[in-house]
């Protein structure tokens, strides 16, 4: 039989998508949000952190939930971990600049200022812009550059799991009205 399951690039190139798109949602929401008031940067931050795990997370899901059906008929062996190595793998760029970014901050390496700014901080800074609230405590403790692209891995995972086992948040944070 021949294996017809999207590959495990196919799933991280998806996620990376993902993460496209939440960055783009993310400047929308800085920009309305900003256009009434500049004092919301903890909003700014759990909106975009909620549109950033959310997107994720309901791809996994997807994911995870057909991959349900192949498991059963023999298409594609059983493995749990598809949405972690899948979060890892769209993560790559991520870490890579996060890395340059931790390596300019402890003034290991210096490629190039942009406006005062070694262009590995901004790059990774723009590329983690739902999560850029963490960066106050990254200015501090710049190891904290590397645990910042964990948050894709976690969010496809749990998505994936979730996915596996058929088992939706949607009832729990949408309103049902239910007569007895």
């Amino acid at each position: 039989m021949k294996n017809k399951s999207p590959g495990l690039f196919a799933f991280a190139w998806s996620l990376i998508i993902d993460h496209l798109f939440a960055v783009l949602i993310t400047i929308l929401i800085t920009t309305v949000i900003n256009f009434f008031t500049s004092k919301a940067s903890v909003l700014i931050f759990v909106l975009s952190m909620a549109v950033y795990f959310s997107i994720c997370y309901v791809d996994s899901w997807q994911r995870g939930n057909s991959d349900t059906n192949r498991i059963r008929l023999g298409i594609m062996k059983k493995n749990n971990l598809r949405g972690a190595c899948a979060g890892l793998l769209a993560a790559i760029p991520s870490f890579v600049l996060a890395i340059g970014a931790m390596l300019a901050e402890l003034h290991f390496l210096s490629f190039y200022n942009f406006l005062g700014v070694d262009i590995f901080t901004a790059l990774n800074r723009f590329w983690q812009l739902p999560l850029s609230y963490l960066y106050t405590v990254a200015n501090s403790y710049p190891w904290i550059n590397l645990l910042i692209p964990l948050f894709l891995p976690l969010a496809a995972e749990f998505g994936y799991i979730f996915g596996r086992h058929n088992i939706s948040l949607k009832g729990y944070f949408l309103y049902k009205d239910v007569e007895k």
